[in-house]
């Protein structure tokens, strides 16, 4: 898998968070939303300044 391809899943993932009922999230606290949310929002907005280290570091 490339690069390009973990990023653009870490993308679906984001949107389909963004989605989700409030009782799902509400119900697995435990689970990072917002972290996921907010990562998504990184990755499309700073595209050409994510590092891959990092990336892999979140992984």
């Amino acid at each position: 898998m490339t690069f390009d391809a973990v990023l653009l899943n870490f993308v679906i993932i984001g949107e389909s968070v963004r989605r989700l009922s409030e009782q799902i999230n509400e119900e697995n606290p435990e689970i990072p939303w917002i972290q996921i949310k907010d990562f998504r929002n990184f990755v499309v907005h700073d595209y050409f300044g994510v590092d891959a280290e990092e990336v892999w570091q979140i992984i």
